[in-house]
């Protein structure tokens, strides 16, 4: 089974990330489509206000549009997009279109959260975890965390707070094939001490570390009909650390 992936490197501006992404959204069935493209991914930068911000947003954005396509290596690059946008196809046939919804929504998140180094999702397909069956979307966030500071706990946090949690809360329905979702969350963690760095570097060496999370198909369903909210959501993802439960995480 081939695996789908959107990825970008830690240079990439959110601008390229919405083109991709529209790509792919391009490709979903226009019934899975509750929202308009900008809606379906927003990114978490700074909030504007009035006519006279949105009308500097719609300028930059044209600009940078125009760079695009006047770029020589654009019909490269409308090649590049189109081979992933027949992919993504696929992905949506095989697992259902909310599969190719929650990607796009995940790397627009991950790039938004302070990514620092190359950003990807793969939907990798079903598995099971406890006897229930869930799709598995793998995400490398591209984010570091500093050794010296916080715990798996608040890095599993904010993980969820900047990534998991407006995704899932943004989503209009779970058209997926398992119902159910489980999220893997790559990181880096970075000795800044011991590498003598004043900052996180992507550049310099890190330890790689996962967050996997868990969300059964019934409280996709429950969230959706406002049954179930984040909160316990977040209590019933059985959060790991590695292959270490996070026993107090999801009472937070």
């Amino acid at each position: 089974m081939s695996i789908a992936s959107l990825a970008f490197g830690p240079a990439s501006s959110l601008f390229f990330a919405f083109l991709i992404a529209q790509a792919a959204y391009a490709q979903v069935p226009s019934s899975a489509q509750h929202a308009s493209p900008g809606a379906v991914f927003a990114t978490d930068g700074p909030a504007g206000s009035g006519d006279r911000a949105q009308d500097a947003t719609a300028e930059e954005s044209a600009k940078q549009e125009e760079s695009v396509l006047t770029n020589p290596f654009a019909e490269q690059s409308r090649e590049r997009m189109e081979a992933l946008a027949e992919e993504l196809h696929r992905i949506a046939d095989e697992f259902g279109p909310d599969a190719v919804v929650l990607q796009t929504k995940l790397l627009v998140k991950s790039l938004a959260a302070g990514a620092l180094g190359p950003t990807e999702v793969k939907v990798v397909g079903p598995t099971t975890y406890d006897g229930r069956s869930y799709l598995l979307i793998a995400v490398a966030t591209g984010i570091l965390f500093d050794e010296a500071e916080g715990s798996p706990e608040s890095r599993a946090d904010y993980l969820w707070r900047r990534i998991a949690a407006p995704v899932l809360d943004g989503m209009g329905s779970f058209n997926m094939d398992p119902g159910g979702l489980q999220l893997e969350l790559g990181f880096g963690v970075q000795d800044m001490a011991g590498l003598g760095l004043k900052r996180l570097d992507a550049s310099e060496p890190s330890a790689p570390a996962t967050v996997t999370m868990n969300f059964d198909a019934r409280s996709l369903s429950q969230l959706l009909v406002g049954a179930t909210g984040l909160a316990e959501l977040r209590r019933l993802a059985r959060a790991r650390y590695g292959a270490h439960s996070l026993e107090n995480w999801g009472s937070r």
